[in-house]
């Protein structure tokens, strides 16, 4: 479309001005591009965000950074591990000594990750003056209830025992959809995630991720220097954080359309088939009126 047909690029810049430098400049903008656009799908996030923008004044595309993605950076005892990195069991193995097993682990180069998150899944405080001023920003998702075990086999009892994502636990503020089917409810689990941008009473920022019976699977600082949840709108409601869709201004026009059309239909369906009133001393028959539009001549008609 023509609000999407101008794509956003990294630019990297070079601090020198020689031949090698700038070529190293052209790979990187090359490789990101390439990277951003093929593996990352990020383009078909802003679309999609765009397309939330046109019809709920908003569209919101997350950044995020998952530390158990992207290639095996190393595989070390449990013993070695650190506490604050995350990792996943190793199909690797290794014994000891003894002969006894030790359990491995891998440790990932991790991530950024995108998703486009809609409207009503996005919350703020709706009291701040602009979107600039907001502090803080809770997304919320749905996952996997196994996975989210598998993830944090520290907080697989809680995660097993949750409530399902078709069960209740969500707020009724949205209309149905295929996920929200007793089928699959049981599997999926709402998870929060809660941002807070780094504030003089927050030097570092701070990023919690929690399902929905308030149990934390993570609790560290912002690895972002800005909030991760970028906003897309057409205009700016003034004095408020809320966007506003160009798209509305044309809705009185399309009331007044489906109107028109609407009366238009019904007369069609009303009078579509005619009834003719004929003198009885016209001299006409019914035979005389097929074959479409004519002119008949009749006498005594008055």
């Amino acid at each position: 479309t023509m609000v999407t047909s101008i794509r956003p690029v990294i630019d990297p810049k070079a601090k020198n001005t020689d031949s090698s430098s700038m070529r190293i400049v052209e790979i990187t903008r090359a490789l990101a591009d390439h990277y951003l656009r093929g593996r990352k799908k990020l383009y078909k996030h802003i679309h999609r965000a765009v397309e939330h923008a046109d019809v709920l004044t908003a569209g919101f595309v997350r950044i995020d950074w998952d530390p158990l993605a992207g290639e095996v950076y190393d595989t070390v005892e449990q013993s070695l591990l650190p506490e604050d990195v995350p990792a996943r069991p190793s199909s690797a193995t290794a014994v000891g000594p003894d002969g006894t097993p030790i359990p491995l682990f891998d440790i990932f180069c991790g991530d950024v990750v995108f998703d486009t998150p809609d409207l009503f899944d996005v919350f703020w405080d709706q009291s701040q003056k602009s979107w600039e001023q907001v502090d803080e920003i809770a997304v919320r998702s749905v996952a996997n209830r196994y996975d989210l075990m598998a993830r944090y086999p520290q907080h697989a009892e809680h995660i097993k025992n949750a409530a399902g994502y078709a069960s209740g636990a969500m707020p009724y503020d949205r209309l149905p959809t295929p996920r929200q089917s007793p089928t699959t409810g049981d599997s999926l689990v709402e998870i929060w995630t809660w941002y807070h941008r780094k504030t003089l009473s927050v030097p570092n920022g701070r990023r919690i991720v929690y399902i929905n019976d308030k149990t934390p699977l993570e609790d560290t600082s912002l690895p972002f220097s800005r909030l991760p949840v970028v906003r897309i709108t057409g205009e700016e409601i003034l004095g408020t954080s809320h966007g506003f869709s160009p798209v509305s201004m044309i809705r009185p026009i399309e009331e007044m359309v489906n109107k028109i059309a609407s009366a238009i239909a019904t007369n069609q369906s009303a009078f579509l088939i005619p009834n003719i009133l004929i003198d009885s001393e016209a001299g006409l028959e019914a035979s005389d009126m097929s074959g479409g539009l004519q002119g008949l001549q009749v006498q005594g008609l008055r």
